[in-house]
């Protein structure tokens, strides 16, 4: 919901056409939201349309590259205001990527809408100020840091810099500079510092003495909207909540209240910064993929004093905080914490079908299970059906490409342990065709992981969005070698997907049962995906809100968190092939734990993993492979 405050705000806006860039995003989606709360006509431009559901909230979505000057112009065709909060925000990555997401895609839109003379709000960071040194009551016209200490604050400043130059006195542009931004849908602050506690690795750096400013979304989101109407003479304000805050106890307490964990034992500042630096040369030297567990930046973040003078923004904006910190504070618990177990209004339709399978002795998949019994692991593809956003596509299982691209040496090696079956008939095109689907409408594809067994029809979907869970791919889509063989990873099965890959990079919605968090990706309840990662790092799964003979059904697509139904029922421990396939022993036990209790917690959800023989029996998967031999259709609902 979006605040009362923000809201009564924005209705004083003029009645004009509003474009907002960056809207998939954390501080864009909250100013698009805010803005069609209060009955503007809003766009909002991103690249990703599944980070956050803005149809639901009334912003028309467009998904663009603002590097390329033809699709700017084309985008602010139609606009009056333009909220600039595109950008690459992250501590880690490539000066390329920073240059396009940053630079080049701010001249481009500076230039377009200065020909235009539209309004023009640009959201920057304080991070161009960030030298390492301690400092107090910063202002708009302190020093910038030479050398910057990131390529992000590089690009920052940069960003600014081509704003500067193409103002006129016809085209005056604002540019705010935000601080240190926290509340719901965070993707950087918050989401780190929780990672690092669930992974037993956070440690305050620094003394606890250290104090810093921090911004409430909802603080940002008001100096934005004021922006547009502002007239002074500056055109640069720096935003901050206005009260500095002593970040390490602030930081202990939010994680004790969320995760009911305690922070590790401090290290000194030179100690986690030499430690950082240390991070950073491995994850160079190696090309590891992701970032590395602690930047230098981040780690100078959090053991540096900073804090800023907010008076140019409160004398001429009119600018005062709406939240406190301690409210924002509870408000972003409250939303990192709340969960939603109730049936959705929107139901999906759901089937099922195999694309071929591998066998496996009984008591290799199954604790327990017969060393005399061979048991056949399909490999299943599911087809979610929304009234609204018409087909998706859960993984794609096996195919003849799987036999193409295990020819060479190591991926061989892959093809002799796990001897597959499969042909063109089993395919997921031929499936769908012959289940009366045609395969050009299927309009995205949600990707569990990116083992082989779920990968071999990629290629047959080109117009797809694909979409999974951004650590999967970091961790998992460049392998190549003994490293790809050993994760169970094809290269040559992962198309490049250009602008159709669509990453979720958190998951922010309420939990559901023991699940702390899921991603909502239609903002109806009727598509949830959930963290399943152990079997493979970001492994998802998806909660459907399904029907069945007119009574609500949920359903839970869990892939590969186990291999048989009675390892959750029976709560079985995993079996040794298992834990040596798994990405990490310790999450796959945490998910299959979550499961067991998913399990009897909530009887009448049913939790679907692709592998178990008891789903195959139930879907009728023998008896589709029989029936793809006919060119028959299959049961598979």
């Amino acid at each position: 919901m979006v605040n009362p405050d923000l809201v009564a705000v924005a209705q004083q806006l003029p009645r004009v056409r509003y474009l907002v860039t960056g809207a998939s995003g954390f501080v864009g989606s909250h100013v698009a939201k805010a803005l069609a709360a209060a009955g503007h006509r809003v766009s909002g431009a991103g690249r990703n349309p599944y980070s956050v559901p803005l149809e639901v909230e009334g912003v028309e979505f467009a998904r663009v590259d603002l590097a390329q000057p033809e699709n700017v112009e084309s985008l602010v065709a139609d606009a009056d205001v333009v909220i600039h909060s595109a950008a690459l925000a992250t501590p880690w990555g490539r000066a390329d990527e920073y240059e396009s997401s940053c630079v080049v895609a701010t001249r481009n839109l500076v230039a377009a809408c200065r020909e235009r003379r539209l309004r023009f709000v640009h959201v920057s960071s304080t991070a161009i100020h960030f030298d390492y040194q301690d400092a107090r009551n910063l202002t708009e016209g302190s020093p910038i840091a030479a050398p910057f200490s990131c390529e992000y604050a590089r690009a920052k400043n940069a960003a600014e810099t081509v704003v500067n130059e193409l103002t006129g006195d016809e085209f005056v542009p604002v540019i705010i500079r935000a601080r240190a931004v926290f509340g719901p849908g965070d993707n950087a602050l918050l989401p780190r510092i929780l990672a690092a506690s669930d992974a037993g690795r956070l440690r305050p750096v620094g003394s606890a003495e250290t104090e810093t400013d921090l911004t409430y979304i909802d603080n940002l989101v008001l100096a934005l909207l004021l922006a547009i109407n502002s007239d002074t003479a500056d055109h640069l304000f720096t935003i901050t909540n206005g009260e500095p805050v002593r970040l390490w106890p602030l930081l202990e307490d939010v994680v004790w209240r969320i995760r009911g964990s305690q922070l590790k034992r401090p290290v000194p500042r030179w100690l986690g910064l030499f430690a950082a630096r240390m991070m950073e040369w491995q994850h160079r030297l190696f090309r590891l993929p992701g970032e590395p567990q602690l930047t230098r930046y981040t780690a100078g973040l959090l053991s540096t004093t900073k804090t800023f003078d907010i008076s140019a923004a409160r004398s001429q904006l009119g600018y005062e905080p709406i939240v406190s910190i301690r409210d924002g504070i509870e408000r972003t618990v409250e939303a990192l914490t709340q969960t939603n177990e109730s049936d959705a209004e929107a139901t999906v339709g759901l089937r099922l079908f195999t694309t071929g399978y591998t066998s496996s002795k009984a008591h290799l998949a199954e604790r327990g299970g017969d060393y005399r019994t061979t048991i056949r692991f399909h490999a299943m593809i599911g087809v979610i059906e929304h009234p609204e956003h018409g087909l998706t596509l859960f993984d794609t299982g096996y195919g003849p490409r799987f036999f193409d691209a295990t020819q060479r040496w190591p991926y061989r090696l892959y093809r002799m342990l796990t001897p597959v079956v499969t042909s063109e008939k089993l395919t997921a095109v031929a499936v769908l065709k012959r289940a009366g689907i045609d395969p050009s409408d299927i309009r995205r594809i949600v990707l569990s992981h990116l083992h082989g067994d779920h990968t071999c029809g990629l290629h047959d979907f080109p117009e797809a969005d694909v979409i999974l869970l951004q650590r999967c791919w970091e961790q998992s889509a460049h392998l190549k070698g003994f490293a790809a063989v050993r994760r169970a990873t094809l290269p040559d099965l992962i198309p490049d997907f250009g602008s159709r890959l669509c990453l979720i990079r958190h998951l922010h919605d309420p939990g559901f049962g023991p699940f702390k968090a899921t991603h909502d990706l239609f903002g109806d309840g009727s598509v949830r995906l959930v963290d399943l990662s152990g079997h493979a790092d970001g492994q998802c799964g998806i909660l459907l809100q399904t029907e069945h003979n007119g009574v609500p059904r949920r359903r839970l697509l869990a892939a590969d968190s186990a291999w048989t139904s009675a390892t959750l029922r029976d709560n079985l421990p995993l079996t040794l092939p298992f834990r040596l396939l798994a990405a990490s022993t310790r999450e796959a036990t945490a998910t299959k734990e979550k499961l067991t209790r998913l399990w009897n917690d909530f009887p009448d959800t049913e939790i679907i993993l692709t592998h178990c023989p008891e789903i195959a029996e139930r879907y009728g998967f023998d008896q589709q492979l029989e029936a793809a031999e006919g060119d028959a259709g299959g049961k598979g609902t």
